[in-house]
């Protein structure tokens, strides 16, 4: 009797101890998760400007090869829009909303929040393109441009 009794005792001290190991591990989970989640938001963030000034790049030069050819930059046209004459499209799931002329592609995860009022129109011989996106889902939208003279800058950024 006293050894079964002696064995509960000793599996209750084992129970508590693991029990006590899951706490501490769980809040070591927290702490790192409450410092790693700020820095992986700016990461993100990083990467979305990344792709906006990669894309604004390709742009640039698909509207310069437009312009070698036909003369003009181009513009949206009664059939095609801009980007259908210059024969672009992002690739793969985009996080920014794309201006030229009156021609829009909107990005591919549904943060279709940021949107811009008043895109300049594109001329004969200028032009500037938009990347409008919301990187961190907060009430602010980061904003890059491109233009004729290969400028580009991010008008508004997304802090």
């Amino acid at each position: 009797m006293e050894n079964s009794l002696e064995r509960k005792v000793a599996r209750n001290k084992n129970r508590g101890c693991l029990v006590e190991l899951l706490i501490a591990s769980l809040l070591s989970l927290l702490i790192l998760a409450a410092v790693a989640i700020p820095d992986f938001l700016k990461f993100q963030g990083k990467c979305g400007a990344s792709e906006s000034k990669c894309n604004l790049r390709v742009i640039f030069a698909k509207q310069e090869k437009y312009f070698k050819k036909h003369g003009v930059y181009a513009s949206h046209t009664k059939d095609k829009g801009c980007f259908e004459l210059i024969k672009w499209k992002p690739s793969g799931k985009t996080i920014y909303n794309y201006y030229c002329d009156t021609d829009v592609i909107l990005n591919k995860k549904g943060y279709n929040d940021c949107h811009i009022a008043h895109v300049p129109p594109v001329t004969a011989t200028s032009f500037t393109i938009y990347a409008v996106g919301n990187v961190d889902n907060d009430p602010v939208c980061d904003v890059w441009t491109i233009n004729d003279a290969k400028v580009i800058k991010n008008v508004v950024v997304d802090p």
